[in-house]
């Protein structure tokens, strides 16, 4: 423990895997949640009009939605594999921390193409699926 640590490290660490995990699962339910009042077609008694909608078919809905899957199951063996090199709360931390950017990044995607924002999900996909192996 540092000498003017005002809580033990295990707390610490803790806290800090408590948060980061919650961010997980939100980016993971994120698009499940925004997809209903993006697409032009479904929603629209809720929908706010100040913001975009798109003429998503039920098959790219479906794409955005797996995308994310995808990455994920992919990077779980590899992500285990970088902890142990690596130290699992950076891996961790980059995990959460690029998702984080990626997130930001849905709305331009989306507005550019949506097969561009398909990609986006998958990259989130691939960094969230290193963050449990990485716990």
């Amino acid at each position: 423990m540092a000498r003017y640590a005002c809580i033990p490290a295990r707390y610490a660490l803790a806290i800090t895997s408590f948060l980061g995990v919650c961010n997980v699962y939100i980016f993971k339910a994120i698009m499940s949640i925004g997809v209903l009042q993006m697409n032009n077609g479904t929603a629209a008694s809720t929908r706010n009009e100040s913001f975009p909608t798109f003429d998503w078919t039920p098959v790219q809905e479906g794409w955005i939605l797996s995308a994310y899957f995808f990455g994920y199951i992919l990077t779980q063996f590899p992500g285990g594999i970088l902890a142990q090199r690596f130290g699992g709360k950076w891996v961790f931390g980059v995990g959460v921390a690029m998702t984080a950017l990626l997130t930001v990044l849905i709305p331009l995607a989306a507005m550019r193409n949506v097969w561009l924002l398909v990609s986006v999900r998958v990259l989130q996909g691939a960094f969230e699926g290193v963050s449990f192996p990485a716990m």
